[in-house]
């Protein structure tokens, strides 16, 4: 390991002023305005897309929005992560990338250092999972590799985990892989220690197959979640760090966990080929409390990662697929039916992110579709099971251009929508 990356400093402020956080207020009454759109860059390819004889069309996978809230980290199909500068120039809001970093595999997964500040430089960094690589501890100002985490099979191969997430005391790093959670000490170097989510592969006890999702309930006690992929009775399991496995929740599948900001005995789960996010209250958590639909392109199921988030003030929570805003500050007697729903993209929403202090929201969006009339598809590739003919209102200059290999991208987008109440921010212009 070359270097650590110590928890933020806190600065003392002289005087009687004590620094208050105020939540950002989302006006959901009417759609939000679109101050930034920007389309997948198709021209950046990693080192490994370059070897291919025509690299596949580009576009998002995922954004998430740094702790501090002025820039965000995304990963797209041409296996790079980018970082995004919020800016406003002439009044106009808009994301910049600053920093863009190839990777030679698949990225599986990349989550901010939690006190990852802009103004902190030693802090501002993330972590990013590369399939068959060391995980990556990488600054986010530079792109240069601060540390590496290996984790290494019973026949000496690196092992990338599906899923991360940091401790709440922001000292340690927990790494979800197949029948095992490694556990990084990030104030000393070395190798991690090994948790297994099952006493062995025969067993049908704990945790099976991939770790999907890990959460930490928002408490500070040390509880997490974990999650896999197998469609097993047991697919979510509460831990205690002192005692490990502490107990199950259900359903198999599961994609994304997330604890309540404000709640910490709320659990929210999403599943692939799901159509609804269940609610888990961990008080009973012998049944589902309640479900939300999640509207996806064109109510079409699919495995693709569909993310979705909480506010930090825990008053919103927005689900992709077509944009759905529900309302969860009241705890489970809230309103199954979303407050505000509108089609903010024409593909599928691959992650939704709300801004940690201002009231903005960044989504992005983009799926692979077939064309089974293109000679360059292969065979094997099922037909059956995805959309075939681009959307009516699409841009067929845009399809025709973004088809490679039988593979059309419809809306390859990221945008940013601005909620506030007294929303003073402009267009911008396309």
């Amino acid at each position: 390991m070359d270097e650590q990356c110590h928890p933020t400093q806190v600065t003392e402020i002289p005087g009687d002023i004590v620094p208050t956080w105020v939540p950002p207020e989302f006006n959901l009454q009417r759609d939000p305005q679109l101050p930034f759109a920007a389309q997948a860059d198709s021209a950046l390819r990693a080192p490994a897309a370059l070897a291919l004889a025509a690299a596949p069309p580009n576009f998002y996978r995922s954004a998430k929005w740094s702790p501090d809230g002025s820039c965000a980290l995304t990963a797209d199909e041409s296996i790079t992560c980018r970082i995004h500068r919020l800016k406003a120039t002439d009044g106009v809001t808009s994301l910049d990338t600053t920093c863009t970093l190839p990777q030679p595999a698949p990225i599986l997964d990349g989550v901010w250092y939690p006190g990852a500040s802009i103004q902190s430089p030693e802090t501002f960094c993330f972590v990013a999972s590369v399939r068959n690589c060391p995980v990556k501890l990488l600054d986010a100002s530079s792109g240069r590799l601060r540390a590496s985490y290996r984790i290494v099979d019973h026949r000496e191969r690196f092992v990338a985990p599906h899923s991360m997430a940091f401790d709440p005391t922001m000292t340690k790093l927990y790494c979800g892989c197949v029948d095992f959670i490694e556990i990084f000490d990030l104030q000393q170097p070395g190798d991690g220690v090994r948790l297994a989510t099952t006493p062995s592969k025969k067993s049908r006890d704990g945790l099976k197959g991939i770790i999907s999702a890990i959460s930490f309930c928002s408490d500070y006690s040390g509880l997490y979640a974990a999650a896999t992929y197998s469609t097993t009775p047991n697919a979510i399991a509460l831990f205690d760090p002192e005692v490990g496995e502490s107990g199950d929740v259900r359903p198999g599948g599961v994609t994304q966990l997330l604890f309540h900001p404000t709640q910490p005995h709320i659990l929210f789960a999403a599943s692939r080929r799901s159509p609804v996010v269940q609610v888990w209250d961990l008080r009973n958590p012998l049944c589902v409390a309640a479900e939300l639909d999640r509207w996806t392109s064109e109510g079409k199921l699919t495995n693709q990662r569909l993310k979705f988030d909480v506010d930090l003030g825990g008053s919103g929570l927005q689900l992709a697929g077509w944009l759905s805003i529900f309302d969860v500050s009241n705890g489970l007697s809230f309103n199954t039916e979303p407050v505000l729903k509108f089609r903010a993209h024409n593909d599928a929403i691959g992650s939704v992110s709300f801004h940690p202090i201002q009231s903005l929201a960044l989504t992005v969006s983009g799926s692979r579709h077939f064309d089974v009339t293109s000679p360059a598809l292969p065979p094997s590739r099922p037909a059956s099971t995805t959309d075939m003919t681009s959307d009516s209102g699409s841009d067929s200059s845009l399809d025709e251009e973004l088809e490679n290999n039988g593979i059309i991208v419809h809306d390859p987008t990221i945008k940013l929508w601005n909620f506030s109440p007294q929303s003073t921010i402009p267009h911008s212009p396309k």
